[in-house]
């Protein structure tokens, strides 16, 4: 997964997320089921000390780099990271350099043990931390690594107060690595929601982006299309037209608490809606009733009371 690269562009679009598909509930389980199988067996494993390891081999010279040559090493790795992607090279190398970042700045340096959660994270895995083993300066590795390749990182916090909190405490790291960082929580009007969004990485909240999305996609409504989608999107950039989208997309995610967000409170469901004006006129309906009440079932239509889906038969269609 480290290969991959989720950022806007030509290929994903200029708002990826995860693609639609017609596939059964039980197809995609078996789809799934495969894919993590076959991630099993391919996926190399590192133990803590080889990514340490790797990571410290930068550290000498970068800890006697004055802070203009840190900068242009920075920066060399901003321009390497979005020309190759999140290459295993490029990676310890920038977790290298945002420890050396961190140290400068906040005053922490990064232990072992948070290298290793860093790598974890930004290859897609759980990384279980113990409490005062510093999962918010962990979760720094991968955010900025992501972000310096122009990938938009979303760090999804249980609460608006820790995403504030974290946001305001990491500020000098983030402002150090050359990155822009806002939080977006409860309240916020659309204007300045939509201003942060736009930072390279955004703490908030697993219901505040949820629901932004949600927005997002009764804005866009059937512009699903790759093409027509990213017209659309132009369109909106002009004076005048539809209002902008509030997100960039759903390109990169640090979930802190996973279980409490993906599976306890995945069990409540979100819902959005948005009131269309009916220009449809009364008797219309009223002739639609007239004309089902004159329908046979199993003669003019099938109904599927599971699915709840009713399908018209040769004869009922005629």
């Amino acid at each position: 997964m480290s290969e991959v690269n989720f950022r806007p562009g030509i290929s994903l679009g200029s708002y990826p997320q995860k693609q639609q598909t017609e596939l059964t509930d039980l197809e995609q389980s078996v789809a799934h089921f495969f894919s993590k199988l076959k991630t099993a067996f391919t996926r190399r494993t590192y133990s803590q000390k080889y990514i340490s390891r790797q990571v410290n081999k930068h550290q000498q010279a970068l800890q006697q780099s004055s802070e203009q040559e840190l900068t242009k090493t920075i920066q060399q790795l901003r321009n390497e990271l979005q020309r190759k992607g999140l290459k295993k090279p490029l990676i310890f190398k920038t977790f290298a350099v945002i420890r050396e970042a961190a140290t400068r700045t906040l005053g922490k340096r990064h232990y072992d043990v948070q290298l290793f959660g860093g790598w974890l994270m930004i290859n897609g895995q759980l990384a279980e931390m113990e409490t005062g083993e510093g999962k918010t300066l962990a979760s720094t590795l991968p955010a900025c690594t992501a972000a310096l390749a122009g990938i938009p990182v979303h760090v999804i916090t249980a609460n608006d107060y820790l995403a504030a909190r974290d946001c305001e405490i990491m500020q000098p790291l983030y402002e150090r690595m050359g990155l822009s960082a806002a939080s977006v929580i409860d309240g916020m009007e659309t204007g300045p929601r939509r201003k942060s969004y736009a930072a390279d990485i955004v703490h908030t909240t697993n219901q505040q982006i949820t629901f932004d999305y949600l927005r997002d996609r009764i804005e866009m409504a059937n512009d699903t299309g790759s093409l027509r989608f990213q017209y659309r999107q132009i369109q909106r950039q002009r004076p005048g037209r539809h209002e902008p989208l509030l997100l960039r997309g759903l390109c990169f995610a640090l979930v802190d608490e996973a279980d409490s967000v993906l599976i306890d409170e995945a069990k409540t469901p979100l819902i959005i809606s948005k009131s269309i004006p009916n220009e449809e006129k009364s008797e219309i309906y009223s002739d639609a009733l007239y004309l089902a009440s004159t329908l046979f079932i199993d003669e003019d239509f099938s109904a599927d009371h599971k699915t709840r889906v009713i399908e018209l038969t040769e004869e009922g269609k005629d």
